[in-house]
């Protein structure tokens, strides 16, 4: 009996349980006091680096109000919106109502692209805040409605192959070749040459000086008698 317990007191000096209240006091001190210490030290440094951390740039699209709308040589803005061939050009009358939602515009034609056998809708309007409302306001509804901003209207030039400046028309009053010499030759000093276009009921009026053609065109605009009057697409620096 007196063997076992002392070997249970050695056991006892050596086991964790005999560790004096001091020492345990001390440790436990010391790893509270770690904590306290370095805990908020690591919270505080996380803090500022998501306050200092830069903020992601916006990635913006260029908006169609940044575009600047050049005028054409009389001073309209012109809007246009391709028409890929066999599209049902119904399309038309769909834009012309919604255009005119905004305001009356000046004309709206439909110009053949001899490029891919498609069509482009041309619309001019006179005020550029106007025009600005309208490209905004139906852009979504008609992809690839463009304002024109590259002065590609802006001129009349020469036929490669006449020399003249040349208009067109639809004639859908039959005014024919008489009344219309009788009607754009007080713009000439020579006379102009009419022919026949390629369009049905196509007209060509060709002028002998660019400011001819000019008067004639911005005189004649929105006429009646001579419809759809606009320049020529060999005439044009598109």
């Amino acid at each position: 009996a007196p063997i076992v317990m002392e070997n249970l007191e050695v056991s006892g000096e050596n086991s964790p349980d005999s560790v004096p209240d001091s020492k345990k006091v001390c440790d436990e001190t010391d790893l509270t006091g770690s904590i306290e210490e370095n805990a908020p030290i690591a919270i505080e440094e996380v803090l500022d680096s998501i306050q200092t951390s830069p903020e992601p740039t916006p990635v913006t699209e260029k908006a169609s109000h940044d575009l600047h709308l050049t005028p054409d040589l009389i001073g309209l803005y012109t809007l246009t919106l391709p028409v890929p061939p066999g599209s049902d050009l119904t399309l038309l009358s769909s834009l012309q109502e919604d255009i005119a939602w905004f305001d009356t515009p000046v004309s709206i034609l439909c110009m053949d692209n001899m490029i891919d056998g498609g069509a482009m809708l041309e619309v001019k309007l006179r005020d550029k805040d106007m025009t600005m409302a309208v490209l905004n306001g139906l852009k979504q509804k008609y992809p690839g409605l463009e304002g024109d901003s590259s002065s590609l209207h802006a001129d009349i030039l020469p036929d490669k192959e006449t020399g003249l400046y040349t208009l067109c028309f639809t004639d859908t009053n039959r005014k024919r070749y008489k009344a219309t010499m009788e009607k754009f030759k007080m713009y000439s000093k020579q006379l102009p040459v009419i022919s026949r276009g390629l369009g049905a009921e196509q007209v060509m009026v060709a002028f002998h000086a660019k400011e001819e053609a000019v008067k004639a065109f911005r005189q004649n605009l929105d006429s009646d008698e001579f419809p759809e009057l606009q320049v020529a697409s060999c005439s044009r620096s598109l």
